[in-house]
């Protein structure tokens, strides 16, 4: 594989929690940060145009925090809550 060097900007805080996990799973940085690009490119396509609104949902939840309960993430996520 040729690789090409590239230079990213990233805030300190998530610098620090890359280097934090890169050294807890014993890798270096820039391996834990190929594969979260991997990850994402490939989750990304493999999910279609359709999931980038799901996506957004999900986004929206993850700011309200661990207090949703599972009927209120059906509700944002599809609309109606679960059925019983």
């Amino acid at each position: 594989m040729r690789a090409k060097v590239i230079n990213m900007t990233l805030p300190r805080a998530l610098l620090a929690r890359v280097d934090a996990a890169a050294r807890a799973e014993g890798r270096s940085r820039s391996d834990l940060l190929r594969e979260a690009a991997r990850r994402y490119v490939t989750e990304f396509h493999a999910a279609g145009k359709g999931s980038t609104t799901l996506l957004s949902r999900l986004k929206a939840l993850a700011t309200k925090g661990p207090h949703l309960v599972a009927d209120d993430i059906d509700k944002k996520l599809y609309g109606k809550r679960r059925s019983r």
